[in-house]
C-alpha cells in the first residue's frame, strides 16, 4: 500500500512538475524587430498573421486527349492554344497515359457549353478535376461561335 502511495506521488509530481519545465522564459525580441514591446512604450505587442488561401478548388475541365503518346498529348495542347489562346490548358500523366485537358470551370453547365463546341473539333468528355479558382476562364464575350470569334480580342496568355 505504502509502495502504491509512493508510486502515485511520483507520477503526480512529474505530471504537474513537466509544464513548469517545459515552459522556457520568455526572450525579449530581438533590436530592429517589428514588435512592440509592453516594457518599452506601454504598447501592447502587435503581431500580424498572414493566412494562406488554397488557390485549387473541385470544379470541372474538358478532356481532350488521352493516350499513350506524349508527342500526340503536346501537339494536341499546342493546336488547341493556337485555335483558343484565351482558354488554359495541361497535360498530366498517369500511368500510362498522357492527358490533356482544358479550361477551369467551378460548375458542369459551365464546362458544358466549352464541351459542345469542341465536339465538333476533339473527341471530348467534361471532366471532375482540381482547378485554378485565381484564375478565372477567359471566355469570349461572344460565346463559342467559332474558333476566330474573339481570340484576337482576348491577349494571349503566356504563362502556360
Amino acid at each position: 500500500m505504502i509502495k502504491n502511495a509512493f508510486l502515485v506521488l511520483v507520477v503526480l509530481t512529474a505530471f504537474f512538475a513537466a509544464p513548469a519545465v517545459a515552459q522556457a522564459p520568455q526572450q525579449p525580441p530581438a533590436s530592429g524587430s517589428n514588435f512592440m514591446d509592453d516594457e518599452d512604450n506601454g504598447e501592447p505587442e502587435t503581431v500580424l498573421i498572414k493566412r494562406k488561401v488554397s488557390s485549387v478548388t473541385k470544379g470541372y475541365r474538358i478532356q481532350i486527349y488521352s493516350g499513350p503518346d506524349r508527342e500526340v498529348a503536346k501537339a494536341t495542347k499546342i493546336s488547341f492554344m493556337k485555335r483558343f489562346p484565351s482558354i488554359r490548358s495541361y497535360i498530366s500523366y498517369e500511368v500510362p497515359y498522357y492527358k490533356v485537358k482544358v479550361g477551369d470551370f467551378k460548375s458542369r453547365q459551365e464546362a458544358l457549353e466549352l464541351y459542345r463546341y469542341l465536339g465538333k473539333t476533339y473527341t471530348s468528355m467534361v471532366v471532375p478535376s482540381l482547378i485554378n479558382n485565381k484564375i478565372p476562364p477567359k471566355v469570349p464575350s461572344g460565346g463559342f461561335d467559332s474558333p476566330d470569334t474573339g481570340a484576337s480580342e482576348a491577349p494571349a496568355d503566356t504563362s502556360r
